[in-house]
């Protein structure tokens, strides 16, 4: 596989290819759908010198939606199987799950030369550049959970007034429900984060949130309120190939993510990497 077999995403007027920043946009499960609907939110906010390429794990290797810390596992290594090589032909690594993936620092550890951020850093990050307090817009009731941990993990839970959801509790479930019905739960429950919580931001807390933004906005329009609405993939995407443009280009090896790659070989335990 190469990054010419990938869909792309470029500014109208983009720079000449070779002057190009490279991002892979990873989505860590096998639903290319998601993938093509994040590539199609962020038509219209890439940067001329930037090209983003969209990169959907493999059906029957991955898992479908990545829904607890199993799937984590299981998607990173899927990912690092599959794409290992396509990821030392770009520049940057943006991981499209909104979570504490492990896929984020496997890249930064075994790759010297490529930038990678997950889009719940993005998210949060651009938070704290335009408001006071955050909330977060979960999907489902576990991630909620989960999510708490990985802001935490972050040093942002000082910041954030708190993770809603509209109380499903499964992926499975998820998808039973009507698109209009979501849209107005989690519009109630944005308005929930801010009248009750008191969120000047709101970030969505999921990569496949992208149809629910507008939804989410009118819905506080109309309560008058103008509260930013937060998604991490566009963010990610602009916040990733700046600290490259900076000159930012590799991650440091001199602490935890010094790479484990040399003495992996010395083991001979390389099985399943391909190069």
């Amino acid at each position: 596989m190469s990054l010419t077999d990938l869909p792309c995403v470029k500014h109208v007027k983009s720079l000449p290819d070779d002057e190009l920043i490279k991002v892979l946009f990873v989505n860590p499960n096998s639903t290319q759908a998601m993938t093509n609907a994040c590539l199609k939110m962020l038509a219209g906010h890439v940067a001329p010198d930037t090209v983003v390429y969209g990169y959907t794990a493999p059906v029957g290797r991955a898992p479908n939606v990545i829904e607890g810390h199993l799937d984590g596992i299981q998607s990173t290594i899927a990912v690092m199987e599959d794409a290992y090589e396509l990821i030392t032909q770009v520049d940057c690594v943006l991981v499209g799950c909104f979570s504490d993936h492990p896929l984020i620092k496997s890249v930064r550890e075994e790759f010297d030369d490529v930038v990678c951020m997950g889009i719940v850093e993005a998210a949060v990050y651009s938070s704290r550049i335009i408001g006071s307090k955050f909330g977060v817009l979960a999907s489902i009731y576990k991630s909620q959970l989960r999510d708490e941990e990985t802001i935490a993990g972050l040093g942002m839970s000082t910041f954030c007034v708190g993770l809603l959801s509209s109380g499903i509790k499964t992926v499975s479930d998820l998808v039973k429900v009507e698109e209009a019905e979501l849209h107005k739960a989690m519009s109630k429950t944005a308005l929930t984060l801010v009248e009750e919580y008191h969120a000047d931001t709101i970030v969505l807390g999921c990569a496949g949130m992208s149809d629910l933004k507008d939804a989410v906005q009118n819905a506080l329009q109309e309560k008058g309120y103008e509260i930013p609405i937060i998604d991490g993939v566009v963010c990610g995407i602009n916040m990733i190939s700046a600290v490259y443009r900076s000159g930012l280009h590799t991650t440091s090896k001199q602490g935890a993510y010094s790479s484990a790659k040399e003495a992996r070989e010395l083991r001979g335990d390389v099985v399943g990497i391909k190069r």
